[in-house]
């Protein structure tokens, strides 16, 4: 995955909620193809067609931006990659438990379009877990419908609310799908984004009424006709866990448990 800028408009917003939060754990070698202008446009909300006519009239040199700059915007001052693939600065296998050296010692952590890549996704988000202080804040971005082959999973909103907002140790800062219908790399691609609530999305139809029905309805054909679509998932962390982690259980099925 990469930080593009298609997706800019929400990785920005996402950044801002973790503004200051240094030093933070970037997970996944990310590939930068936005510039500093995109950035600074998209932080003051500039609209994407004005945007992609201000790309056009700069000159080649003035397009570079590397991860270290593009955090500084969000006064993130120092960050630390980690991946088992490409040229991170820790070479990692989140698929396993991670040294202890790691432990509590972020206070934000960014993975964008990387867990599905990762053959354990629930060791991943225990790792995750581990590395972020009390206070921290957590970004996903991670794709629910992608092409074949991309990745080895295809990211359920649910996994992400049932393991942090399962218990009281984490509280929910924001969710919302993200879908795109050409490509993710222009300014000019058609993007939706809707807000999600996973409580919403399991009522049963019956109990939902006419207009819950609809938009339920709508959002789900929105996501069926997209290219893609990735959820933004934004949590700060209240507790730690202390090492504990509950079988992650699928909430609505809890009570049927023995």
């Amino acid at each position: 995955m990469a930080i593009s800028k298609g997706f800019l408009d929400c990785l920005v917003r996402y950044l801002q909620v973790a503004a200051g939060n240094s030093p933070m754990a970037v997970i996944g070698d990310q590939s930068l193809r936005c510039s500093i202008f995109d950035v600074k446009l998209c932080s003051k909300h500039t609209p994407r067609l004005l945007r992609w006519i201000e790309s056009k009239l700069r000159v080649p040199n003035e397009t570079s931006i590397n991860r270290g700059e593009f955090l500084k915007i969000f006064r993130i001052t120092e960050s630390i990659g980690f991946d088992l693939n490409g040229n991170p600065d820790v070479i990692l296998d989140l698929s396993k438990p991670i040294p202890g050296k790691y432990e509590n010692n972020f206070r934000s952590l960014l993975e964008i379009g990387t867990l599905e890549h990762i053959m354990n996704p629930f060791q991943a988000l225990v790792n995750f877990d581990k590395m972020v202080t009390e206070g921290g804040i957590i970004i996903h971005f991670s794709p629910i419908k992608i092409k074949p082959n991309h990745g080895y999973y295809s990211i359920s909103p649910q996994l992400l609310f049932d393991f942090y907002l399962g218990d009281e140790n984490y509280k929910l800062i924001k969710a919302e799908l993200v879908s795109y219908y050409i490509g993710y790399d222009s300014l000019l691609s058609p993007i939706l984004v809707t807000s999600y609530n996973l409580n919403q999305d399991l009522i049963q139809y019956r109990n939902l009424g006419f207009l819950g029905t609809l938009k339920r309805k709508l959002r789900r054909l929105s996501v069926f006709f997209s290219t893609g679509t990735y959820i933004g998932f934004v949590v700060k962390k209240i507790n730690s866990r202390n090492g504990y982690y509950p079988t992650v259980v699928q909430h609505q099925f809890k009570s049927q448990r023995p």
